[in-house]
Formats: structure tokens, C-alpha cells, sequence
């Protein structure tokens, strides 16, 4: 993907191998590929995979202790957002990650 220059074909596969390392709990190795997901996703200018891109890139922050990076990212990922909410999706997406946030704020950061 990167030596065709297929920068939405570049992205899937960042995901894809966040979402495989993340299975695998290879935290540090799944944090380089979510970065470059989100800078890719950004480059697009495609804000539903930026939004998710956040959301990823907070995870495994989240996964490996650095609490205030994944309150920071989740935040990020919330505010690109539509409002109002349109979809019921969007609503049990947020009630997801302040329940997440909540974990973090009670529990994580001290």
C-alpha cells in the first residue's frame, strides 16, 4: 500500500494490524501503527476515520497505563462528534466512552 501510494488502502491496514496487535496485547508495536493511522486518517480529511483513528489511538494508550493520553484521545475522538446526535449509534457511543472516562477519572488517574 505505501509503495503504490494507496493512502486509503495504507489506512485500512494500520487498522487492521492496530486491532491484530492489540489482540495479541503487543501494546508499544500497536501504538506506532494507531499514530500513523490517525495521521493518514487526517491527511484524507475523513473525519469518521479520524474519529475512529482517536478512539484507537486512546485504547492503546488506555492499555498501556498512560491514562491522561487516553482521556486526552477519547476527549479528541467525542468532539469530532456530530451534534446533535442523529443516529442511536452515536448516542451508545458516547455512554460507551464516559463510561471509559469515568473508569479513567475514578479509578486509573490518582
Amino acid at each position: 500500500a505505501v509503495q503504490t501510494g494507496n493512502k486509503t488502502t495504507e489506512l485500512r491496514l494500520c487498522n487492521k494490524l492496530v486491532e491484530l496487535l492489540m489482540n495479541l496485547k503487543a501494546y508499544e508495536e500497536s501504538l506506532e501503527y494507531a499514530k500513523a493511522a490517525l495521521m493518514l486518517s487526517v491527511n484524507l480529511g475523513n473525519q469518521l476515520n479520524e474519529r475512529v483513528a482517536y478512539h484507537r489511538l486512546a485504547a492503546v494508550h488506555h492499555r498501556l497505563g498512560h491514562c491522561e493520553l487516553a482521556e486526552h484521545f477519547y476527549l479528541k475522538a467525542l468532539s469530532l462528534c456530530s451534534s446533535p446526535l442523529e443516529f442511536e449509534e452515536e448516542t451508545l457511543y458516547y455512554v460507551k466512552v464516559y463510561l471509559i472516562l469515568g473508569d479513567i477519572i475514578f479509578y486509573d488517574l490518582k
